[in-house]
Order: structure tokens, then sequence, then C-alpha cells
């Protein structure tokens, strides 16, 4: 079972080594490498954003996963990954439904979530999909999916 929480501060040094992994950084839509300061002051500023949610996904008492949600009125774009030592367990799909979950206990007013993904990353389009995201518009490098969360299960 996959539990989540907000992001803190701390969380900045976890996910640094996720965000700037390889694995992730190619799917990434800037795919530079980080540096840990600018992500530490990034990090800091999200926190204060209003419109923006960060959580940590949990499984098994251990962190395994981010998700960000950047609100805008009734709608939220969804950003998503996953440590990558934990690349190709599944767990990428359950995190994005407990995501889809606390967006929809949580974030009062939502009525719509959308989220980019860069075209080559297939694995992020099937789990998108599979939570019952449509394709909404295609771009040479990146796929839009959106979700009506008022018409979804």
């Amino acid at each position: 079972m996959i539990i989540l929480r907000p992001a803190v501060l701390e969380d900045a040094a976890l996910i640094f080594p996720w965000r700037n992994h390889p694995q992730v950084r190619q799917f990434f839509f800037t795919p530079e490498p980080l540096n840990f300061e600018d992500h530490c002051a990034w990090f800091e500023r999200s926190l204060l954003l209003q419109d923006r949610v960060m959580l940590i996904a949990i499984f098994s008492g251990e962190a395994i996963g981010f998700l960000r949600f950047d609100r805008k009125d009734q709608a939220a774009e969804i950003d998503i990954y996953l440590d990558p030592s934990r690349h190709g367990q599944g767990l990428g799909s359950s995190v994005l439904s407990a995501g889809l979950s606390w967006a929809k206990a949580y974030l009062l007013g939502l009525n719509l979530l959308t989220a980019k993904v860069v075209a080559a990353n297939k694995t992020s389009q099937r789990i998108f999909e599979k939570n019952g995201f449509q394709l909404s518009h295609r771009a040479p490098s990146y796929l839009e999916y959106s979700l009506n969360l008022e018409t979804s299960a």
C-alpha cells in the first residue's frame, strides 16, 4: 500500500539524487544535470507556493517517489517520478493511483488533472493511461494527458 505525506524541506536532499539520475533526467523537459544548491532553492520556493503541492510516496516504510500538483483554478498538472532503484517494480501506477485518490480528497474543487509526458517516455504513457488519463494533445516532443475527476471512478 502506498502512503502519501506532504514533502518537507529535508526531502530536498532525499529527492535530489532521484531528480538528477540519468534514467530520470532523460525524461525531463530540461535533461541537463542539476546543481544541488539550485535544486534546494527550487524546493524551498516550491514549498511556499500556495498553488503547488508536493508529496512523498512511501511504500513499506521507505520513500520511493515524488508527486507534484501545480494547481490553476479547477485544474492541476501532475508530475510524478520514482526513486530510480524502484524502476521496473510496477510501483509507478500505484503511486499515481494514490496521488489521484489524494487529489480527490484534498484538492477541493479540482475537476481536471493534466500531465505532460516526454514523447519517448513510454513507461509514463502506459502508467497514465492505466490510471484513466486520455491523450488530449500531441506535440513533437511531448504528449499531454488529461483526466476529468468528475467522471472518473
